[in-house]
């Protein structure tokens, strides 16, 4: 093979490249790397004295399309032979129904009890690049986390439709940025949360009426999200939510209404609620 997949960071790597690197790189590498296509180890084989390139050996699974392109002799012609891949290694398709359709998620019966017992939610979302077999999972913690840091410039990151890829630039907003243009469009929005009524209504300044964006918790998460204790919310608490973007029609404030813990992190602990 003229490449191989780095398991510890998801990114495919060539052969050339790798020989290009010192004796030590090559070595932290090594343990991490299996075929792109059936995910069994593969070991580097670098450029020999009489000439043959580079490649990768890899221990395939049966029927596995990679197992039999590695070079018999290593010359170049052999290479040539072997079918380029059109990787663009800094995209990455963020699949749209693992984001916004609830029946993709896991049971809310198992969400709460997961939720009750560690505290946690199973936030994790997994998306592809172009190149199929290669899987890239984002968490909504990181997810936050780039954003929040301005990461999303180093990456390409798009939200792969059935009709078109659309940026996550364009799916992906601040509290402060939402307008009025934006009612009753789905997206993924990020902030800090600074107060809640104590039931229902998370706010991202310290009273509603003047809040920016609020997050309406859905009747069965109540029950397991931490309702705010006066003065725990300090300086805010970093919260990224997906959902359908609503405007109160009395205030005229956005919100968005989340029915199910997979959709919504907040980067504060919750409260174990007896049930």
């Amino acid at each position: 093979m003229d490449h191989a997949l780095n398991s510890s960071n998801g990114k495919i790597i060539f052969a050339d490249k790798m020989q290009q690197m010192s004796p030590y790189e090559r070595e932290q590498i090594k343990p991490f790397l299996i075929c792109p296509e059936c995910k069994h180890k593969a070991t580097f084989v670098k450029q020999g004295k009489d000439g043959k390139i580079p490649y990768f050996r890899g221990k395939h699974k049966k029927n596995c399309d990679l197992g039999n392109s590695n070079p018999s002799d290593g010359n170049e012609e052999k290479r040539k032979e072997v079918p380029e891949r059109n990787v663009n290694q800094e995209e990455y398709k963020l699949k749209l129904q693992n984001y916004f359709k609830i029946e993709t998620v896991s049971p809310l019966e198992d969400l709460i009890e997961h939720v009750n017992k560690s505290g946690k939610s199973k936030r994790r979302f997994t998306g592809s690049t172009n190149m199929e077999d290669l899987l890239k999972t984002k968490s909504l913690p990181k997810i936050l986390n780039e954003a929040l840091n301005n990461r999303f410039e180093d990456d390409n990151y798009v939200l792969d439709t059935e009709y078109e890829k659309i940026s996550i630039d364009e799916i992906l907003c601040s509290f402060d940025d939402i307008t009025p243009e934006m009612s009753g469009e789905w997206g993924m929005f990020y902030g800090y949360i600074r107060s809640s009524d104590g039931n229902a209504w998370l706010n991202s300044s310290e009273k509603w009426a003047s809040s920016s964006f609020s997050i309406k918790l859905g009747e069965d998460l109540k029950s397991i999200f931490w309702n705010v204790i006066p003065n725990e919310w300090g300086k805010g608490v970093p919260t990224i939510v997906c959902g359908k973007l609503n405007f109160s029609h009395n205030t005229r404030k956005p919100y968005v209404i989340v029915d199910t813990p997979d959709l919504l992190y907040l980067r504060k602990r919750r409260k174990k609620v007896k049930i």
